[in-house]
Formats: structure tokens, C-alpha cells, sequence
């Protein structure tokens, strides 16, 4: 029984980690109860123990999918709760010591990466994710990606348990083992001072970083429309919705910003299909003779629909559109259709769950006082989530991003709070600050050190689920990182680290 709340306390430990909750320290020491809960176990024990703390981890983070399909959740949670069973098999493999150190914080990258990228890629709730505040650890990502701060994490974890380990042994007064029990007391204060060392000098990096002032200064306004998911397509509201931005936008557009942007699909239509809706845009983006970027569903030979971002020029003319590569699975369409076709209904917006994944990393060019040119990338929904897309856009010459969402499915929940904690991640990767607009929330701007600068808040201070608008400034940090150049390069160098584990152990037991 002991055993079982040590998984569910370290599970819980997990959850405090991460938005609403702003508990980021839990995560350092989070895994500790379930290492000891599996210390010893036999690798079938350790398995169960860590999938119950994967299973309570993953819906106790990620509950808020339910409220878009309880089926998507079910299914998604189980086989998230996979990699925890996995990685207590790994664990359990392992003898503790000096490559326990390193080899547990090499396989839960290792399994990050593949659940990041494998069936479309969930690579919501990493561990790095967590220090989503702790802006001069996560500086290192530059050069490691978000892969490296949960090393960093993780190998905390295994420091303390290691200790508490080495503190609860007895060593005999004479002989071999008390020999043995010096030697590992050596080991373990070699272990201690190695992570000491890494921890100082990520610090010191990261502080490093904070010194750069990049120029020059974007300024940019963004409307909180903040529809809810039941009134966005009733097309008796439509006008009332349209209205409504036209108003916010006219406010934000007395700022003077050099573009105005919307959230996703915050047209109710279909914006270039819609002769009618798009005078009504372009009259109101000539009236308030600002460049405007909006997200609305596109309809591409009558009956493709795409789920995009058009740019409007200050003369009211459409100069380019993003189709959104990387679809939600069991929102913009089902995977695999005929194995979950009794997954239906789970998105409402216009295309019915049924849209077309684009081709096409396009940037936006930008006309802007003090500098000639910027060129951005756009980031639909959840598409901040996957690194590699950010780091696509940059490579390509993005100089900033822009991720318009529409986080209203999850309500109040900590969905939207969590979905920031990508965006920041992704400014620190790539050092482009990255602007987020919302339809209820949460719109904010990121520097590229992911620093969150600005936040669209009510007067009481609410950033969730209220309307309103927001002018800021976004820098412009012409260098490539580390992280831009070479990609995942830790993350593979982990993998390979853990396969060669792999192949060593199994050569052993045969």
C-alpha cells in the first residue's frame, strides 16, 4: 500500500508542476517517491507502479481533451501512460551509481523525443516544460531544445534519490563491505559535484544570455475576441462577432501598431470564399489603414477546406495566406478514420473535423519603422508545440512568430495556461520573440530570452476567458542558434546513448 501512494504522490508532484499550478520546484524532485517505489522491484512490479504514476500524471495534466471528446482523452492518456511503463522497465534494469546518472535522464529524453514525434507527436506536459519560469535555466535550450532542460530535471531527480539512497545504507564497521560502502559514498560525492558543476554553468549561461539587448522593436496589436465554442458558428450571431473585433480593432488600431492580429478562425466563415464577409474586413482594415492577420477556414476547389491565416495589406488587399501543416488529431481529423470511426462530432468549426493539412511554410513580409523588412512565420493552435516547425520558419528567415489560437474548447481549464508554456520554450530555442493572440486567451507577447513581457488582462487582472486588446513590442534578434543550425542534436545523441545501453545489456543476459 506504501508503494502505491509513493506512485500517486509522485504523480501528484507532477501535476503541481505545471499550470494552473505554479509549483515548478515540485518538478525537480517529483520522480524521487516513484524511484523508490521501484528500487528493488522485480521489472513486471516496476512497470505497473510506473504506469500508475504515468496514467494519474497524464489525466491529472491533460484532463481538459475531454472536454472535446472523452474518447480522444481515454485513448490518449493510455498510451501516454505507456511511456512511464517503459521508462520503469528501463529503470529497473539499471544498477544504481554514476551511469545511473546518466543513463536515466538520457532514456526519458529518449522517450520525450518519440512521443513528441511518434502518431502525429504529443509533446505536450514535458518535463522541460515545467520551468517554463525559470527563464536563465531554460536559456541552454538554444542549444539543447527543450530536451535539455528535462535532462537537467531529471537528473536532479535521480541526484536526490541517490542520496536518500546512500543515507538509509548501514555500512558494516570492517571488511569488504564496509570497503564497498566507502566507495560508493565516493561515487555518490562525485555525482553530486558533477551535477552541481552542469547546474552552475547552465546558470551562468543562461544569465549570460539575459545580458543581449536585440534590436530593432516591432509593434504589434492583438484582439482577445473571446467567443465562446458554442456561439462561434451560430449564424445568428455572425454579425454581432464581426462587430465586435471591428470595434477592438479600431481601439487597438489608435495605438499606432504596425500590424494588427486575430485569433484562429476568428472570421465565422469562409474569408476569401465569402464575397460579402471579406468587404466587411477589408472596408474596416482600409479604415483603420493597419495591416491585419486573422485566422478563418478556406475553402480550396469546393472541397478542401484549410484552416489558415491571411495577411491584408493597409490597401485592403489579401498578400498571403498559411494553411496549417500539422492538423489535431481527433479535432481537424480523425487518424486512421476507419479504426476510430466511432470517434465523431468532435470539432464544430466550419470543415467538421475534416481539414486538409497545408504544404507550405509561409512567411508573411512586413513593412516596419526602423527596419526595412521583417518576415514572420504564423503558428496555428497547437503547431507551437512541435519545435521543429518553429525552427523550420526561422531557417526559412522568420525574424518573429505569431501563433493565433482558439483555446476556447477548454474553458477555464489549465489548457490554455500550458499551451504558453510551448510558445516560450520555442522563443528560447530559436531567440525569436514569439507573439501569442488568443480568441479567449492567453494573449501575451514572448521576448526572445521567453520572457513573457505583456498580457491581455481585465481590470481585475484576468487573462482567461475576457475580451480585449493589447499593444506591444516584439525584438528582433538577427542570429541563428545552436538549436536553429542543428536541431535535436542532444536528443539524438540521448537515443543513441540509450540504444547502445541497450544493445551492451541484452549482449549481458544472453
Amino acid at each position: 500500500m506504501s508503494t502505491f501512494f509513493l506512485c500517486l504522490f509522485s504523480a501528484l508532484l507532477l501535476v503541481f508542476s505545471f499550470p494552473v499550478f505554479k509549483l515548478t520546484g515540485f518538478a525537480w524532485f517529483a520522480f524521487v517517491p516513484l524511484f523508490i517505489a521501484i528500487d528493488g522491484k522485480k521489472m513486471r512490479k516496476a512497470v505497473i507502479f510506473s504506469c500508475l504514476t504515468g496514467f494519474v500524471f497524464f489525466l491529472g495534466t491533460v484532463y481538459w481533451i475531454g472536454y472535446v471528446s472523452v474518447w480522444g482523452l481515454t485513448i490518449l492518456v493510455l498510451y501516454l501512460t505507456l511511456y512511464f511503463g517503459v521508462f520503469g522497465l528501463f529503470v529497473s534494469c539499471l544498477s544504481s551509481g554514476f551511469w545511473f546518472l546518466l543513463l536515466v535522464p538520457c532514456f526519458w529524453v529518449a522517450l520525450e523525443y518519440i512521443r513528441s514525434h511518434l502518431f502525429s507527436g504529443f509533446g505536450w506536459a514535458a518535463l522541460g516544460y515545467s520551468q517554463y519560469l525559470n527563464i536563465p535555466l531554460i536559456q541552454i535550450a538554444d542549444i539543447t531544445g527543450v530536451y535539455g532542460v528535462s535532462f537537467l530535471v531529471m537528473m536532479v531527480n535521480v541526484s536526490i534519490f541517490q542520496i536518500l539512497q546512500a543515507a538509509g545504507r548501514r555500512p558494516q564497521a570492517a571488511g569488504r563491505k564496509f570497503q564497498t560502502a566507502r566507495t560508493d559514498f565516493k561515487s555518490l560525492l562525485i555525482n553530486i559535484g558533477i551535477v552541481s558543476l552542469i547546474l552552475i554553468a547552465v546558470f551562468g549561461y543562461g544569465k549570460s544570455q539575459l545580458l543581449k539587448r536585440p534590436e530593432p522593436k516591432i509593434k504589434i496589436a492583438v484582439v482577445q475576441g473571446n467567443i465562446s465554442q458554442q456561439e462561434k458558428w451560430d449564424p445568428q450571431l455572425k454579425q454581432l462577432i464581426l462587430d465586435k473585433y471591428r470595434v477592438l480593432t479600431k481601439l487597438a488600431s489608435f495605438n499606432q501598431p504596425d500590424i494588427i492580429v486575430w485569433p484562429e478562425t476568428a472570421v465565422p466563415g469562409y474569408l476569401v470564399n465569402d464575397d460579402r464577409l471579406l468587404d466587411y474586413i477589408t472596408d474596416l482594415v482600409k479604415e483603420v489603414n493597419k495591416p491585419l492577420l486573422l485566422g478563418s477556414a478556406f475553402l480550396a476547389n469546393n472541397q478542401e477546406v484549410y484552416n489558415s491565416a491571411f495577411l491584408i495589406s493597409r490597401q485592403g488587399e489579401v498578400v498571403g495566406r498559411y494553411d496549417k501543416l500539422h492538423l489535431v488529431p481527433f479535432g481537424e481529423y480523425i487518424p486512421l478514420g476507419k479504426v476510430f470511426s466511432f470517434v465523431k462530432g468532435v470539432d464544430k468549426r466550419a470543415g467538421g473535423g475534416n481539414f486538409t493539412a497545408g504544404k507550405t511554410y509561409t512567411l508573411f513580409q512586413l513593412p516596419i519603422t526602423g527596419c526595412q523588412l521583417a518576415r514572420f512565420g504564423v503558428l496555428i493552435c497547437f503547431e507551437d508545440v512541435f519545435p521543429g516547425l518553429t525552427r523550420a520558419f526561422v531557417r526559412q528567415g522568420a525574424d518573429f512568430m505569431v501563433n493565433i489560437t482558439n483555446d476556447a474548447w477548454f474553458g477555464n481549464s489549465s489548457g490554455p495556461y500550458q499551451h504558453v508554456q510551448t510558445s516560450v520554450l520555442r522563443a528560447v530555442e530559436n531567440k525569436k520573440g514569439v507573439v501569442r493572440c488568443a480568441n479567449t486567451g492567453i494573449s501575451c507577447f514572448i521576448d526572445p530570452t521567453g520572457r513573457i513581457t505583456n498580457k491581455v488582462l481585465d481590470k481585475k487582472g484576468k487573462d482567461l476567458s475576457i475580451t480585449g486588446y493589447l499593444t506591444g513590442e516584439i525584438s528582433i534578434w538577427k542570429i541563428l542558434t545552436f538549436y536553429t543550425r542543428f536541431g535535436d542534436v542532444f536528443a539524438y545523441l540521448c537515443i543513441l546513448i540509450s540504444i547502445g545501453w541497450g544493445i551492451c545489456f541484452s549482449l549481458t543476459k544472453s
